[in-house]
């Protein structure tokens, strides 16, 4: 699309395939302006653009659209957008620009009178040459250009631009030419040329010529030709004529680009003609003939002696006087003129000739689109005059956003807060209040009070001034300004002043309503062809058609619009009564504008006769099948598959996939659906006539017209039909927000629809701008393949079979395919009232639509729109017969077994169930579950699995525990017929369910299930609920206070199982010990023991052993056993691990040791016991209890695991000594030694510590000291003595008792010789009787005459004291007594061992 303004050129790229960005750009050629038109060439690597001016001509090459290079990936354009060849117009690889001067002097140059412009290309670059490779710039363009200019003086200028850059020119010099002008004097001579094409041809085979048609003011016609394209020199004239003398005049005041124009060269070998428009008298059509040298061609043509083989020669003259002629262009079939009618409603129209016929051709007038009226009145005094006015001018109006702005400045006051950059819904926002705020500054100015009725009459003025402002502002911006014929579309595109509008081509049908003359039939059928009289019949028919249409009033179609929108049913009787109005035409009738009706209609049925009915059959079938498959009828004659057009362009991959594409799809389809709406309604209608008017009154002309039943139901179904379609073709697509999106995709991958990234990212949408849901469905690639596919298959061509097959797309039973791409479109974009909508059409409107499509359609929208209840209704209401028939395209095969047909009723239901899951509507998909479990067959196990798996899920989400349980049951228990292989679906539902019981920690609902069913041939469901909760147990987290092992070991002593119970417990002691930490593990142990503890004092007789397993079940497979005749492999093994049997004193020992660790927990690392480290862990307890003065608990630890405790015992010794000294800790707190020790039970109390500390050590030596043994005895003694403290008396007692020989060595050894003499002499005193013996140990016996045994004292020990002490006595002279003492002590022993021995002898006669 292009604009000139003097020396400016505008240049607009528009694409009905792609949304083109940066595609305008403007050129500004300084003083120089634009002669002649600007041309645009395409070869298969280049666009390009040849501009002349009146100083210059130019060359744009730009790169083609197909070969432009692919955008970086930051860069990239998502969806159907594209850049434009404009894109980066500066970069030179991009686009080539020469420009030539024509003079080197600007002063006194020649203005030309016209100029034109021509590109021949040369085969430089073959069409499969990639775009990188095309980055030459020196080799950019692949032709050659040539100019001509014309001047006022006669002359011809051509110039040439070749393909290395360089220009060339030669002058047509006009004064050598065989016709001379007679014209005289000064101004512009008659010979001027003012009418310039180029065209290329071959002569003879040999290479291709350039030719030159030229036009003179005084009609004087002439074909040049140059020798060859290397250059312009030695043009020839070839032919030359005058079309009229007389025109001069009228050509020097219509624009030159009007005066000759040529036909598109589609081929090389094909030759153009030439049509010239003579103002005021018509076109003249000249075709370029090949002749021989001295032939004579007919109509007056004149070959110059000695030309070549090239004439041109008039093959037909149009008639056509009009003066306004805007602009015309013309195709090899046909001449299309745009012309200026101010006189009219539309003040401009189109006509076209088809230059083809022979018989009779005239103009057609083109049916145009009725502006809209400036005075719209509001249909009734109720509706608002704001939400009236605003609908029309926003929804039923085709105002653009430029319009709509400008209209507003009227009533703007500030103009600067005006923002142009709005989009639609804001800027409808703008206009409200624009509006109410004028309204609202008026009303505040009156002097009184306003009544509603004036308020309401005030609204109405100001919002009809606003609709009136749009309309004078749109009439403006539609004014026409050109005329060109679009080849791939096969439309006419008229340019206007702020917009294209598009003139499409008729169908069948419209054709033989609009423009019945265009239609051949002959007058004489008597021939018995009955194509003929099929013709003649329809065209009678639709005349018929024409006058109920013209006679009928806006209210009655109102009327009938409104009975559709409402209730269909009674459409027949809303028709009668729109029947029994129109023919009150009668002579006596009031109703003056409907008296000729009748008249009318008895006319149009004699004429029609008895092929009446054969007339509506035939038009009905049209009408129902949409021109398929032997109903359509070509208006034109001829066979219908073989005269259809079919050589159309190919439908390529983004074929009208633009915004604007779309958007023109949607107009022609809508005006399709608008026409066939309107002849079914008045074939309805006159139906209606035949049947209440003729046939009650015995008319004879109305009985061949008496529908049958069947073609009445026929009418009112194509009424409803295209109604709806109509109406669905209305609807305006709605934008989603991200969370609808983000469902509505998932609810699209379930049912498997076609997704892709415009549709899941709307790029494909430009959200600022309303659209048309056929826009969008157009626009999306869903949309797009699925028209493009029945285009395709389509014996049409162009915009129109696009359009239909867009029409064919939104059916919902399209007899030619099986898809269904509207509703799939809806379900994917979320328009999910659009489906409903659509839904309760296929019921309303569509009568042979699949029901079941229709339930699943309504199910599916009220589900998405969250009404649950109503969605699973919906689907609940499909019946198993409907399901296989029509949803799961099932068409009563009889050979299908029934328990298939279970199978596919079955998956209809888990797709069901699965869109449920996507918006966790946990009821109904128990409720489908349930539902599809019941139709599930006994014998197909997998169903059964599936429906049970799903309502379990469903129940446990409830919390529905006993059900759920129900459905676990329900499931089958073994695959295939052996029932060996466990079914996997029945294991994974009872772990959840019991996962869900202890989550909850419902044990009481787990204690009332029945479990003593078997679950499979091997075990019994609570065999498998135990194994599962012993898992489920030891893959939990053992810190849980509340948790699986709590829950297991409540269970087992629930079911008084309360060894299972203890080993429940010691196994999360187990698991504490490898996964717990810290002093919480600890404690967890504790309690853990505490409670095998209490399970284990549960037994009744008294067997408190228990069996653990620390290590699961692992599963071995055997080797198979081989025979002659199979292979036979038993069933799996396990192996079992070596048990652990532990008993209750083991548990205590345990016990004991974990509590010490929780009392040292912050002296020493605070970590759980492992199960192999409680031996290791023992000694460590006990010597930090030791070292922090826990005397008691490690004490009590040491004997419980039989530890040594001299250690212990030794470091409380210490303390005692250090108490002694008067030796304190280091918080000066004496009783610190003492603290942790338990002093209630110890005899005579008191507040001294160091008694406190004596009498403790006296109790832990008699309590830990080995009867008849005194080593701890002797350790404390030398503990003692070593230090240099007094032996307490208690000690030295018991001491004596238990060992006195070795205290007597102990003395010694720390040189305590006073104690030692005394302790020597009291036992001698023992011996002989002096003292109590009982003061001694058991070796310490009374000398007796009657005692046979010797008594036994420490000899040796008493020898070594005795001369130790005479030894040290020489120095230490106060040993001397002692060594005496002993001495004599000992010779009192001698004395009287002698005296005991006599004595005995004496007694027993004993020598």
């Amino acid at each position: 699309m292009m604009r000139t303004l003097n020396d400016t050129l505008e240049l607009t790229e528009i694409s009905m395939d792609h949304n083109l960005f940066d595609n305008q750009v403007r050129y500004i050629f300084q003083n120089s302006p634009i002669v002649g038109p600007i041309t645009i060439h395409e070869t298969d690597t280049n666009i390009v653009i040849l501009v002349a001016t009146v100083t210059s001509v130019h060359r744009f090459v730009f790169i083609h659209p197909k070969r432009m290079p692919e955008l970086p990936a930051d860069k990239s354009p998502l969806g159907n957008n594209k850049p434009s060849i404009f894109y980066q117009i500066c970069n030179k690889p991009q686009m080539s620009f020469r420009s030539f001067n024509l003079y080197d002097n600007a002063i006194n140059l020649p203005v030309p009178l016209s100029a034109t412009c021509f590109f021949v290309q040369s085969s430089l670059y073959p069409s499969t040459q990639p775009a990188s490779q095309l980055m030459v710039p020196q080799q950019f363009c692949s032709g050659e250009s040539f100019f001509a200019f014309s001047y006022e003086n006669g002359s011809v200028q051509v110039l040439r631009i070749s393909k290395d850059d360089t220009l060339t020119n030669y002058d047509l010099n006009q004064a050598n030419l065989l016709f001379i002008s007679n014209h005289s004097g000064s101004g512009t001579s008659y010979e001027a040329v003012i009418g310039l094409q180029f065209f290329t041809a071959r002569v003879d085979r040999g290479p291709k010529s350039l030719f030159l048609v030229t036009l003179a003011m005084n009609g004087h016609l002439k074909l040049w030709m140059g020798n060859n394209l290397q250059g312009t020199v030695g043009w020839t004239s070839l032919y030359s004529e005058f079309i009229n003398r007389n025109v001069a005049d009228g050509m020097l005041t219509t624009d030159s680009s009007m005066l000759l124009k040529k036909s598109n060269q589609l081929d090389l070998d094909e030759l153009p003609f030439f049509v010239i428009y003579v103002p005021g008298d018509g076109f003249r059509i000249y075709n370029v003939l090949k002749g021989v040298v001295g032939q004579n061609f007919s109509g007056g043509s004149q070959a110059v002696p000695g030309s070549s083989q090239f004439v041109l020669q008039e093959a037909r003259r149009i008639d056509f006087r009009e003066r306004e002629l805007i602009d015309f262009t013309v195709t090899p079939e046909y001449l299309h003129l745009l012309i200026n009618n101010p006189e009219e409603e539309i003040e401009w129209e189109v006509k076209s000739y088809n230059l083809k016929e022979s018989l009779n051709p005239r103009f057609n007038l083109a049916l145009l689109e009725p502006l809209p009226l400036p005075d719209v009145p509001m249909s009734s005094d109720s509706v608002d005059p704001k939400e009236f006015y605003m609908d029309l001018v926003f929804n039923k109006s085709s105002f653009n956003k430029n319009t709509i702005i400008q209209a507003l400045t009227m009533f703007k006051k500030d103009e600067d807060d005006l923002i142009n950059d709005q989009d639609w819904n804001s800027l409808k926002i703008t206009a409200m209040n624009v509006v109410d705020r004028e309204i609202a500054f008026v009303t505040s100015t009156t002097d009184f009070e306003l009544s509603d009725d004036d308020y309401t009459g005030l609204c109405n003025k100001y919002w009809m001034m606003f609709y009136s402002s749009c309309v004078e502002y749109h009439i403006h911006t539609v004014k026409p300004l050109g005329l060109f014929y679009e080849t791939n579309t096969r439309m006419l595109c008229i340019v206007k002043k702020s917009r294209i509008s598009f003139l499409r081509p008729t169908d069948s049908l419209e054709t033989l309503y609009y423009f019945p003359h265009c239609v051949q039939v002959s007058e004489n059928i008597d021939g018995g062809d009955d194509r003929m009289i099929q013709l003649q019949m329809m065209l009678k028919f639709f005349e018929l058609l024409d006058v109920i249409e013209s006679t009928m009033g806006e209210d009655h179609r109102q009327k009938m619009d409104r009975n559709l929108r409402t209730s269909h049913v009674m459409l027949e009787s809303v028709s009668e009564h729109i029947a029994n109005l129109l023919t009150e035409a009668d002579p006596r009738s009031l109703h003056l504008e409907y008296r000729h009706f009748i008249s009318l209609i008895t006319v149009k049925l004699k004429d029609i006769g008895e092929l009446g009915d054969q007339a509506l059959r035939h038009v009905l079938s049209l009408l129902l099948t949409w021109e398929r498959d032997g109903a359509f009828v070509d208006p034109a004659g001829g066979d219908a598959e073989e005269d259809m057009d079919t050589g159309g362009p190919m439908v390529t991959e983004f074929f009208m996939g633009s915004r604007l594409g779309a958007h023109l799809s949607y107009k022609i389809l809508k005006q399709l659906l608008h026409h066939r709406y309107m002849i079914s309604r008045n074939t309805v209608i006159l139906q209606s006539i035949c049947i209440r008017y003729f046939s009650q009154n015995n008319e004879q002309e109305g009985i061949y017209m008496l529908p049958t039943w069947n073609e009445r139901r026929e009418a009112v179904t194509a009424t409803t039909y295209y109604f709806a379609l109509l109406e669905l073709a209305e609807e305006y697509f709605e934008y989603s927000r991200p969370i609808t999106k983000d469902k509505g995709l998932k609810v699209a991958n379930s049912l498997k629809a076609f997704t892709s990234d415009h549709l899941k990212n709307e790029n494909f949408m430009d959200v600022q701008w309303p659209m048309r849901l056929m826009e969008s469905f157009c626009i999306s690639n869903l949309g797009g393949l699925s028209i493009r596919s029945r285009v395709s298959r389509s014996k049409k061509s162009g915009i129109l079979a696009y359009a239909e097959a867009a029409g064919r797309s939104i059916l919902p039973n399209d007899p030619t395919t099986r898809d269904h791409p509207l509703e799939e479109f809806l379900i994917v974009t979320c328009q999910y009232s659009t489906l409903m909508k659509y839904a309760q059409y296929m019921t309303t409107y569509f009568p042979l639509a699949k029901g079941t499509l229709r339930k699943f359609y309504l199910g599916l929208s009220h589900l998405c729109l969250h009404n649950f209840d109503t969605s699973l209704n919906y689907f609940q209401s499909i019946s198993f017969r409907e399901a296989c028939d029509d949803y799961l395209d099932f068409n009563g095969n009889e050979n299908l077994p029934f328990e298939k047909l279970q199978e596919l009723y079955s998956g209809y239901f888990l797709k069901i169930i699965k869109l449920f899951e996507i918006y966790d509507q946990t009821p109904a998909i128990q409720r489908l579950a349930e539902d599809g479990l019941k139709i599930a067959s006994d014998i197909d196990n997998d169903a059964i699995t599936r429906m049970c798996t799903l309502a379990f899920r469903s129940a446990i989400k409830l919390d529905d525990y006993k059900s759920a349980y129900k459905y676990i049951q329900q499931i089958p228990s073994a695959e295939g017929t052996d029932g060996v292989k466990e079914r996997k679906e029945k294991l994974a539902s009872l772990r959840i369910f019991l996962a869900r019981i202890i989550e909850k920690g419902d044990v009481q609902t787990l204690m009332t299930l029945d479990m003593a069913d078997m679950f499979n041939k091997i075990s019994t469901v609570r065999e498998k609920v135990e194994d599962i909760l012993g898992s489920q147990a030891n893959l939990s987290d053992p810190l849980q206070r509340d948790g699986v092992y709590q829950i297991l070991c409540f269970y087992h002593v629930s079911l008084q199982n309360f060894h299972k119970a203890a080993s429940a417990m010691y196994i999360r002691v187990i698991q504490l010990g490898e996964r717990g930490r810290g002093l919480e593990g600890l404690i967890a142990q504790n309690e853990s023991l505490l409670d095998v503890l209490t399970c284990l004092s549960l037994v009744e007789n008294k067997d408190y052993r228990f069996v653990i397993r620390k290590t699961g079940v692992t599963p071995k497979l055997p080797e198979p056993t081989i025979s002659y005749d199979k292979v036979t492999i038993p069933p799996l093994l396990h192996e079992q691990y070596p048990l652990e049997v532990r008993n209750y004193d083991d548990i205590l020992k345990e016990l004991k040791l974990i509590g010490a660790l929780i009392k040292i927990a912050q002296f020493l690392p605070p970590n759980p016991v492992k199960s192999t480290e409680f031996e290791s862990r023992v000694q460590q307890a006990i010597d930090v209890l030791t070292q922090h003065h826990f005397y008691d608990d490690a004490l009590n630890l040491a004997k419980v695991w039989g530890k040594p405790v001299d250690a212990t015992i030794l470091c409380f010794t210490s303390s005692c000594v250090f108490l002694q000294r008067g030796i304190f800790p280091q918080t000066g707190d004496p009783y610190d030694y003492i603290r942790h020790i338990d002093i209630s039970e110890l005899p005579n109390s008191n507040t001294d510590v160091l008694e406190l500390a004596f009498r403790t050590l006296h109790n832990y030596l008699m309590t830990h000291e080995k009867p008849a043994e005194s080593g701890l005895y002797q350790k404390v003694a030398v503990k003692f003595l070593s230090c240099g403290v007094q032996l307490p008396q208690w000690l030295i007692d018991d001491y004596k008792r238990r060992n006195c020989s070795q205290l007597l060595r102990c003395y010694m050894t720390y040189g305590k010789w006073e104690e030692a003499t005394t302790l020597v002499v009291n036992m001698i005193d023992a011996v002989l009787g002096r003292r109590p013996q009982e003061e001694f140990d058991a070796s310490i016996q009374k000398i007796s005459s009657y005692d046979p045994v010797e008594p036994v004292l420490p000899f040796t020990d008493i020898n070594v004291l005795a001369n130790e002490m005479k030894l040290r006595g020489k120095t230490e002279h106060h040993l001397i007594n002692l060594h005496i003492t002993v001495k004599e002590a000992v010779r009192l022993f001698c004395d009287r061992v002698e005296e005991c021995t006599a004595e005995r002898k004496r007694l027993y006669c004993v020598e």
